[in-house]
């Protein structure tokens, strides 16, 4: 399993590396097709970058460049990461109102620095110049724009408050010339570099958020601060959670008790199972949602059948064994894999793995027959305590519940690792 991030380098004057812009990437190639969402990929990029390669290792303390939606600047999920060596990119084709200018200024406040990318004669004079002074460094695409322009543009803006002026796209020696000439103090493109895409072995699930998060919920007794440090170590994580339990601040310093008062509210089980989901849907590689919806059902409906059945079974071991019956195809990893060091029940992972018949087999023999609707197959025998009509609504209210959550905007957001 391995996490790909693109990095290219900013050079100043005497073509020595200022910082790095880094990118969205899902794979040793480069490419990021499989970007749905510019929000999730700006995540990805963030998480991955903070929890997997280390920012310090990315850029050697240099700045690094990131582009923030503007979703995610409105939504404070920037002040989950210390200003200290981000600059935030902001979008030339932002929407430009009162609310923004505002976030922008807050940020400030907190000492964040913002780069404009990419400020040209078109969106600087209707939208850009008002605010101009806000921004710590000035992309300009000088491919894009004629001389003669450019070079008012650099006027205009050196009259501002003296931000540094970046030339982008910058491909040959001549192109690196005329940015000098033009006054320009920082430099990138295919002249000093193409990007690069680097890429880092992941740990085994049970040693990344999502599978200690699950580990420490799959206790006897579960120690809810232990769960708490666990969402705040992860940005990502912290963030989905935030959102999902509809926190009206997302600060770093007011982070944990907002994550505990969340938790107190959700409970163990609710606990649980949305973590489920986020890691179908940060893992999935499936070009659409429905493997990872269906993983999340058979857990659910196994939970159900275990709780209105005559069995000692605990229905939390029943629903991680329902999703994770069906989480090696939506992530690609093996099974074996995946359910290393995972605190599930060793009945359960072997009725997973086929390695033995027993009452957790059952279950899960019972849910995989009736997915399939056909009236020729026999399903077993659990001692189930509901009539035929009311085992089908359950299972299409967990049904129901799965599209809900997965298309909640207070959800996790589109996938974007491509890792797995």
């Amino acid at each position: 399993m391995y996490a790909y991030i693109g990095r290219q380098a900013i050079y100043n004057q005497d073509m020595v590396v200022a910082g790095y812009e880094l990118l969205y990437r899902n794979g040793a190639s480069g490419n990021n097709a499989r970007i749905v969402d510019d929000d999730a990929a700006t995540r990805g990029v963030l998480n991955d970058a903070l929890t997997v390669f280390g920012i310090s290792e990315l850029t050697g303390g240099l700045p690094c460049f990131i582009n923030f939606t503007r979703n995610l600047l409105m939504d404070d999920f920037v002040h989950l990461v210390d200003p200290v060596g981000i600059v935030i990119e902001v979008p030339g084709n932002i929407y430009v109102d009162e609310p923004l200018i505002d976030k922008l200024s807050e940020l400030r406040r907190y000492g964040y620095r913002l780069s404009l990318d990419s400020y040209s004669e078109f969106n600087g004079t209707l939208r850009f110049d008002p605010i101009i002074s806000m921004f710590d460094v000035v992309r300009v695409n000088i491919n894009k724009v004629n001389r003669v322009r450019v070079k008012d543009l650099v006027r205009r803006l050196r009259r501002s408050r003296g931000a540094e002026l970046l030339a982008e796209r910058i491909e040959t020696e001549q192109d690196f010339d005329n940015a000098m000439d033009l006054g320009f103090t920082l430099f990138q493109g295919y002249f000093f570099e193409k990007p690069v895409c680097l890429s880092k072995s992941i740990p085994p699930l049970a040693e990344l958020s999502y599978g200690r998060l699950l580990n420490a919920l799959s206790e006897p007794s579960v120690d809810m601060e232990r769960c708490c440090r666990i969402i705040e170590s992860d940005v990502v994580l912290a963030y989905l959670f935030l959102r999902y339990t509809q926190s009206t601040t997302i600060y770093r310093g007011s982070m944990l008790g907002e994550i505990r008062q969340g938790m107190a509210k959700m409970g163990t089980d609710e606990l649980r199972r949305w973590v489920s989901m986020v890691l179908l849907k940060q893992t999935n590689l499936q070009p659409t949602e429905e493997l990872a919806k269906k993983a999340y059902v058979r857990g659910r409906f196994i939970e159900q059948l275990i709780h209105f059945s005559e069995t000692e079974l605990n229905p939390g071991q029943g629903f991680l064994m329902g999703m994770f019956s069906l989480l090696d195809t939506v992530t690609g990893v093996s099974l074996q894999n995946l359910l290393r060091d995972m605190r599930l029940d060793t009945a359960a992972k072997n009725a997973i793995l086929g390695r033995e018949e027993n009452e957790y087999s059952l279950f899960l023999s019972y849910a995989v027959i009736y997915e399939m609707d056909n009236v020729r197959l026999i399903l077993p025998d659990i001692g189930l305590k509901l009539a035929n009509r009311e085992r089908d609504s359950m299972y299409q209210r967990c049904a129901l519940e799965a599209d809900a959550l997965f298309e909640s905007d207070n959800g996790s957001g589109t996938s974007y690792r491509g890792y797995y």
